[in-house]
């Protein structure tokens, strides 16, 4: 696009400064990475729609590296491009909820709802703003839909799952957690999730073996090695397992070194091991 394009576009598009500073830096943005526009031998339909494609992986990809501002202006010119692609404002409502933009974030997923009302993926992130909003009703109904709609996500098992156990139906949100896992069996966090709540129901046994799958599941996650250390002082025979727990929470903050839950659970933990050990030692 040249800069007469853009001056059009902006005209066009009803401009803000904000909507100004997007459109530039996707200018800058395209222009680095080899996409400005070009006029090409194929079809206009193909041409356009081959545009909108590239505009919509180049946001997603932005909204993947957590650059809200270069994804949303690539969603901008996508749905510039074509106003019913339901993909584009899914994705730009994503990049608005890491502008902390709730509001805006909402209506471009109700929009992409409105445009394809089988677009699964759409529910379920809008249950999950739904939820952030206490519309509990309306959320629920979200999940329940995103499910039928794909019953082999799952992320929406997963989700649905954390509002069962928010809502406290925590034997629902179990159920959820292990279709999560069927599902998608290296999911550590349905594992941690899942587990805790086995942990809250004092069921021991149950709540290790999940967060061992957890730490299986992925090796580098330092909650999963967190989560274990804790539960083995819960695991017989008592005060046999210190440095089971020590090694865990050690390994957690390899993991993760500014981790302060880790930090203080491993310094509690010695703290009881060296208080049993000299408990023992009296006792003889």
């Amino acid at each position: 696009m040249s800069l007469v394009g853009l001056s059009s576009y902006l005209i066009t598009w009803r401009t803000s400064p904000m909507r100004i500073s997007r459109a530039i830096s996707f200018v800058l943005f395209a222009g680095l990475t080899g996409m400005m526009f070009v006029s090409t031998p194929v079809s206009a339909t193909e041409s356009l729609q081959s545009r909108v494609d590239d505009l919509v992986t180049r946001g997603r990809e932005a909204l993947a590296a957590r650059k809200p501002d270069e994804a949303i202006a690539a969603f901008d010119f996508a749905i510039a491009l074509d106003p019913a692609n339901a993909i584009a404002f899914h994705h730009r409502g994503s990049a608005r909820m890491q502008k902390q933009d709730r509001d805006g974030a909402l209506a471009d997923v109700e929009k992409a709802i409105s445009i394809d009302p089988g677009y699964a993926m759409a529910y379920r992130t809008r249950g999950a703003m739904l939820s952030a909003r206490n519309d509990n009703a309306r959320a629920i109904s979200d999940f329940n839909r995103a499910i039928e709609l794909d019953p082999n996500d799952a992320l929406a098992y997963f989700v649905r799952g954390m509002f069962r156990a928010k809502e406290r139906n925590y034997a629902e949100a179990i159920l959820d957690f292990g279709r999560t896992i069927a599902l998608n069996p290296k999911y550590a966090e349905a594992y941690i999730q899942r587990g805790q709540l086995y942990q809250r129901d004092q069921k021991v046994e149950l709540a290790f073996a999940d967060y061992d799958a957890a730490v299986k599941a992925e090796p580098n996650n330092a909650r999963a090695y967190t989560k274990r250390g804790e539960i083995w002082l819960s695991k017989e025979p008592a005060g046999q397992n210190f440095d089971h727990a020590i090694a865990d929470l050690e390994q957690a903050l390899k993991a993760s070194p500014n981790d302060p839950l880790a930090k203080q659970q491993l310094e509690a933990t010695k703290g009881l091991k060296e208080f049993f050990l000299k408990t023992e030692a009296e006792r003889k």
